[in-house]
């Protein structure tokens, strides 16, 4: 240090800046305690006993630690829709006499979606497409899969060759005079529909047909849904650092609220978020009201994205906490002693602790500690 330069005292500035505290600052500060949880544009609150600040003209401020509550909330509109996946094609060149099936309830192998010329179309489970009739000779992965699909339907009985033989034949005639289908032994292209997903499951037919829809050799469209809807959250560019990645989440439908969590989030273009929801142990969040989501297209919910939990104990504004050597917090009170404490809680300037009794009275600004 130079000869003749001014020496600061740090202990006797701080004093000196507390002495000079304006009363007005402390006013602000008794009303952010009432108003704490009014903040921006989401919905939060914050529940205060009326809070004391003692401001003697000769001491620090001291602050009586009240019981309060914590809480704020992020409304955002979640998208929630159905993947599709191509099922296949069924039904042979002619007119839709009947459709069953428009993906509000999950279907089970076997069932019987539409009718082409009034021959039924039905649903079955595999990964091969149903790409020839078969009958006597045929022979592949295909007629291994139709003959596992008639023994899950309880007409077969064997292990499935991929031989299309007389046992395969008799299964094939059982199954079809169960159904209603002429009975002739012989599978037509057009009559499964194998899926490779998972059945039970929701299966559409293409939108554009209808009852009365001339049907090419190609047939008709048939797609079947994911096993649920997928819930998301898009976040702009200024909104994402606002959102937790492991926040709680309720989302309003018509008679429901469902509870979740943001499972992951992916980054998109022009510095988008998109929020990924699910429920409690990964289950769909819908569950088990997923019949609530419409399977025609995107629908929308209101949802609520929790960033600070409702938290309720002993509240102290973050002027009181100081940090040790060791990094853990503590509050300094009147008499100067330090008090640990644990932060369970923090919006809006105020946090919610343990480790401090309502009514104590701590130092605002750490005190001479």
């Amino acid at each position: 240090m130079s000869p003749g330069a001014p020496c600061w005292h740090p202990v006797r500035v701080m004093r000196g800046y507390r002495r000079l505290i304006p009363s007005a600052r402390l006013l602000a500060m008794a009303l952010v305690v009432v108003g704490v949880g009014a903040v921006g544009f989401w919905a939060g609150r914050a529940t205060l006993a009326t809070p004391e600040i003692d401001t003697p003209t000769s001491a620090p401020p001291v602050y009586s630690v009240t019981q309060g509550t914590l809480s704020r909330q992020l409304s955002f509109v979640a998208s929630a829709g159905w993947e599709r996946n191509l099922a296949g094609r069924g039904g042979t060149q002619g007119v839709v006499t009947q459709i069953l099936v428009r993906g509000d309830n999950p279907v089970a192998e076997g069932a019987r979606l539409f009718d082409v010329n009034e021959r039924p179309v039905f649903v079955a489970q595999g990964r091969i497409p149903l790409y020839a009739d078969l009958d006597a000779g045929s022979n592949g992965q295909v007629v291994a899969q139709l003959q596992a699909f008639l023994n899950r339907q309880g007409f077969y009985g064997l292990t499935p060759s991929g031989s299309f033989d007389s046992a395969t034949r008799a299964a094939v005639l059982a199954w079809q005079r169960d159904v209603g289908v002429t009975a002739d032994g012989r599978v037509q292209q057009g009559d499964l529909i194998f899926v490779p997903g998972p059945l039970p499951a929701r299966v559409v037919v293409d939108p554009e047909v209808r009852v009365g829809t001339e049907v090419s050799t190609n047939g008709v469209t048939v797609q079947y849904l994911s096993s649920a809807p997928q819930f998301d959250v898009k976040l702009a560019e200024a909104q994402r650092d606002l959102v937790p990645l492991d926040a709680k989440v309720r989302v309003k439908a018509d008679g429901h609220v469902w509870r979740g969590k943001v499972a992951s989030a992916e980054q998109i273009g022009d510095g988008q978020l998109v929020l990924h929801l699910s429920g409690r142990g990964g289950a769909p969040i819908c569950a088990p009201n997923c019949d609530a989501v419409d399977t025609t297209g995107i629908s929308q919910f209101p949802v609520q994205l929790v960033v600070v939990p409702h938290t309720r104990g002993p509240i102290v504004p973050a002027a009181a906490l100081r940090t040790d050597s060791s990094g853990g917090t503590f509050v300094v009170t009147e008499v100067g002693n330090q008090v640990p404490v644990a932060v369970q809680a923090t919006d809006g300037g105020w946090s919610v602790v343990t480790g401090l009794d309502v009514g104590a009275r701590v130092l605002l600004f750490g005190g001479d500690a």
